[in-house]
């Protein structure tokens, strides 16, 4: 499940997307580039399930095995469906610098350039598996297609295919995959917890609060551990300022969420929000439940941050309640990590 965001200051969370595709033309890689995705370790997937290869001489292997010219040994292809190439990189200390890819179609090889991939999206895997989409391309019909980059601590290089040909046949032929690199000198994003005391077991500290939330267990009503937050009166609220690590830039805000209400009614009242501000004052607040959505289980419930900025941000939760019927929100295993 994901949360739609409202933006009400100035933090930025955008994309950015670069796709560059060229007909037998090489970038320039830096001297000290190697082709690191030469013999790599590779595997192929189609909805989560292993590809079917067009033949046992087809697999995704030869999508790195240098080669690119012969139809029959040289070529990764998949019969059918959208299928993704993963491609583990060599082991590095921080990983990789990519300073380009390249990916050659059916056409190298002298297939007819009908066969060459029409629409794909590389996406760069750093440690911690952090994701950053390298590129969306959408109407391709070149026999080779050159990325430059600039991207550092990659592990894996990811290419999933989204319309394999010009036409209508549906086999994904990919003749060789290039991802030039040097080693990263600098580490990366480690994807660690940002949160301290994420399930409240050391009490309130270093949250804070207004009104009484942070409480030991009664009757099992936390997710887990001895300890929970319970927002159950207008105004209710727990805070705290964290940083983000450097080198990442994707976080996701996850937390368990279970809803108790006093009565029931046709109208929301009663709302749980949830607000992360950074320290230039940009804040994101998205609704978080609602007396309508009372829950006899901890569902978990997730918010997408793409592309902070390092820096502070304060992670609020808090209630605007009808003093009449106040519902009961319960909040436990609270974690910031990027993604």
């Amino acid at each position: 499940m994901h949360t739609q965001l409202r933006r009400l200051g100035a933090l930025t969370a955008s994309t950015a997307l670069l796709a560059v595709a060229s007909a037998g033309v090489f970038a320039t890689a830096a001297s000290a580039d190697t082709n690191v995705a030469l013999n790599a370790v590779t595997d192929a997937s189609v909805a989560g399930l292993p590809a079917v290869s067009c033949s046992l001489s087809s697999g995704p292997e030869n999508a790195v095995d240098g080669a690119a010219s012969n139809i029959y040994t040289d070529k990764w292809c998949v019969l059918a469906g959208n299928p993704t190439l993963n491609i583990m990189l060599p082991a590095a200390t921080y990983g990789w610098t990519v300073s380009k890819i390249v990916i050659k179609h059916a056409g190298v090889a002298g297939e007819s350039p009908v066969y060459n991939t029409r629409a794909y999206t590389l996406t760069g895997v750093a440690a911690g598996l952090m994701r950053t989409t390298i590129a969306t391309v959408t109407a391709n019909t070149a026999n080779q297609t050159v990325h430059d980059l600039n991207l550092a601590n990659q592990r894996q290089i990811e290419l999933r295919v989204d319309t394999p040909t010009q036409g209508l046949d549906t086999a994904t032929r990919i003749y060789e995959v290039e991802v030039w690199a040097a080693p990263s000198t600098t580490p990366g994003c480690t994807a660690s917890q940002r949160i301290v005391n994420p399930g409240f077991e050391t009490g309130v500290a270093p949250w804070a609060q207004t009104g009484t939330v942070v409480k030991p267990d009664q009757n099992g009503i936390n997710a887990n551990g001895d300890w929970y937050a319970g927002l159950k009166y207008n105004g209710d609220s727990i805070t705290q300022t964290t940083t983000t690590e450097p080198g990442c830039v994707n976080y996701k805000l996850t937390y368990k969420l279970k809803v108790f209400k006093s009565v029931w009614t046709d109208f929301a009242p009663d709302k749980l929000y949830v607000t992360t501000t950074s320290a230039d004052g940009g804040t994101y607040t998205s609704e978080g439940a609602s007396n309508l959505t009372e829950t006899s289980l901890f569902a978990t419930k997730t918010i997408y941050f793409p592309r902070l900025a390092p820096g502070n941000y304060t992670v609020r939760f808090w209630t605007q309640q009808d003093a009449t019927y106040p519902t009961h929100f319960v909040i436990d295993d609270v974690n910031l990590r990027p993604y």
